[in-house]
């Protein structure tokens, strides 16, 4: 089974934590982390490779953040939890690169919508496994996660620079549908992909 991962970036502890506790309530989808701090985002994005990104928006801040997070991962949708702020910011949000804003009267169930429709659907359950693919690039990455190095040890090891390491890794972990190192290690392998 897929999940779809989550990461909740919100000023509010409150908020943070009811939307972690709707979202963890449902079987298909992972919280993977929240913070605060808006500027911690693009970090966080890169080393839980999340599908969305709840993100309750400050003022001037969010246009900039989400701008980071879509360069930084492009792959990964921004949906923006209602707050206080002026209708205007939404639509400068989206056209900045979120995906949608979340209506103020969404309730749980919109919630899970709007998390479950932002992420592509995945094979079918009935379908056979497939192997996945990874570069050799990526294979040497995951050789070094098995030996439990670090993101800066494997871009010592590999000449290569720690924010490639990060984007290896996502992409390692979209690929083997993995939620943390351990079980992307795992995963990997029981495919066979790991010497």
């Amino acid at each position: 089974m897929h999940h779809i991962r989550v990461l909740i970036v919100g000023r509010h502890a409150l908020l943070r934590d009811a939307l972690t506790a709707v979202l963890s309530a449902h079987r298909t989808i992972v919280v993977v982390g929240q913070t605060s701090r808006e500027s911690e985002a693009p970090r966080l994005v890169a080393e839980t490779c999340p599908d969305v990104v709840l993100l309750e928006p400050s003022h001037r801040a969010s246009q900039k953040v989400v701008t980071r997070l879509r360069r930084a991962a492009p792959e990964t949708a921004v949906l923006v939890v209602p707050r206080l702020i002026p209708s205007l910011a939404e639509p400068e949000l989206c056209r900045l690169g979120a995906h949608t804003c979340l209506p103020v009267n969404a309730g749980r169930d919109g919630l899970v919508a709007a998390v479950t429709a932002l992420v592509p659907s995945r094979r079918p359950e009935s379908a056979e496994p497939s192997v996945p693919c990874l570069s050799p690039r990526e294979q040497e990455v995951l050789s070094c996660v098995e030996s439990a190095m670090t993101n800066q040890q494997i871009a010592h090891c590999l000449d290569i620079a720690t924010g490639t390491v990060k984007a290896h890794l996502h992409s390692i972990f979209r690929k083997l549908d993995a939620v943390s190192r351990l079980d992307a290690v795992t995963k990997a392998a029981a495919y066979g992909l790991l010497p």
